[in-house]
């Protein structure tokens, strides 16, 4: 039987900006929300950025951070010589989050994210991975229909 074409296949780098665009949603929609809720944990903007400035520049560096790593995945994968499970991806995911942040957060005078422990970046990270996840999954489903 012959293999089902998928979209993208005459463009796989494709994926990489639709991985970029999707992951960079879900981080602000989980940072943005974590500032209304939580507004006490951490701060966005300073002398030179506005919220929303911050808001984007800092995801979108966090999700350049987490698109880079997909290739890193993949090899990882290849080398283990078995495809790697959910598990594996939001473990990996949660750790790129983790220490993506806290690295952003150590700049808040470039990207104007601050935040006041590390137990923030880990409850931001958390959610990240998970509404990614649901991006992503989601993503992958509409590239094989």
């Amino acid at each position: 039987m012959a293999k089902k074409a998928h979209k993208f296949d005459k463009n796989p780098g494709m994926i990489m900006v639709l991985s970029y665009v999707d992951v960079l949603l879900a981080n602000v929609i989980v940072l943005w929300l974590a500032s209304q809720f939580f507004p006490q944990y951490l701060v966005l903007g300073n002398v030179a950025l506005t919220a929303t400035w911050a808001l984007w520049l800092s995801m979108g560096a966090l999700a350049l951070l987490g698109t880079f790593a997909i290739p890193f995945f993949n090899e990882w994968e290849a080398r283990r010589g078995k495809k790697l499970t959910s598990s594996d991806w939001m473990i990996g995911y949660f750790l790129v989050n983790f220490v993506g942040l806290w690295l952003i957060t150590r700049f808040s005078g470039v990207f104007g994210l601050g935040v006041i422990s590390w137990t923030v970046v880990a409850g931001l990270a958390l959610g990240m991975d998970i509404l990614q996840g649901m991006f992503m999954m989601k993503l992958e489903e509409w590239r094989t229909s």
